[in-house]
């Protein structure tokens, strides 16, 4: 029984290795290259009219100022009319 070994043995260990090194360096490369785009690349805040952001602000002082007068809301003014309903039955 004879056993066959390879006559020729340059490159044999160093095969699997420098494929393995190739291999780290494309992970490195992809992962710099994500986190480059990533950082670079921002997504817009999404903004509001100014008109329409100041109409929002406007109303909401306006609740404000008529709750603190007393001014009833329209949830205080339901719930009056259905208590007052169920007072004349």
């Amino acid at each position: 029984m004879a056993l066959h070994a390879p006559t020729h043995h340059a490159g044999v260990h160093g095969d699997h290795l420098f494929r393995n090194f190739l291999a780290a360096v494309a992970v490195a490369v992809v992962a710099i290259v994500a986190v480059g785009v990533i950082s670079t690349v921002r997504l817009p805040a999404p903004t509001v009219p100014m008109d329409q952001a100041q109409s929002i602000l406007q109303y909401r002082a306006a609740e404000r100022a008529d709750w603190a007068a007393g001014v009833p809301t329209e949830a205080s003014s339901l719930i009056e009319f259905r208590a007052m309903e169920r007072a004349g039955r």
